[in-house]
């Protein structure tokens, strides 16, 4: 049942995000063509907003999975987090 819930909750934000990438690029054409719309380019916002919804989903996805795969450090704050290499 959880699992469905957060399904959803992802569909949502994908749908979301991908209202927001179709509205920058779709105002980015229409200044720069000035309203002149062809099929072709109603169909490159689409693909953009597209993959500008996977790649925003990529990193909240990742985020969730890593709040949800290491509990410990949500539960004891005693456990210092893991050494990261800095480059």
């Amino acid at each position: 049942m959880e699992q469905l819930v957060v399904e959803i909750i992802f569909i949502i934000l994908f749908i979301i995000f991908f209202v927001i990438g179709f509205f920058i690029i779709n105002k980015q054409i229409s200044l720069v063509k000035k309203g002149e719309f062809s099929l072709k380019d109603r169909v490159l916002t689409i693909f953009y907003g597209i993959i500008f919804s996977f790649s925003v989903m990529v990193v909240i996805v990742m985020a969730f999975i890593f709040t949800v795969k290491t509990p410990e450090f949500w539960t004891d704050p005693s456990i210092p987090p893991p050494e990261i290499h800095p480059i």
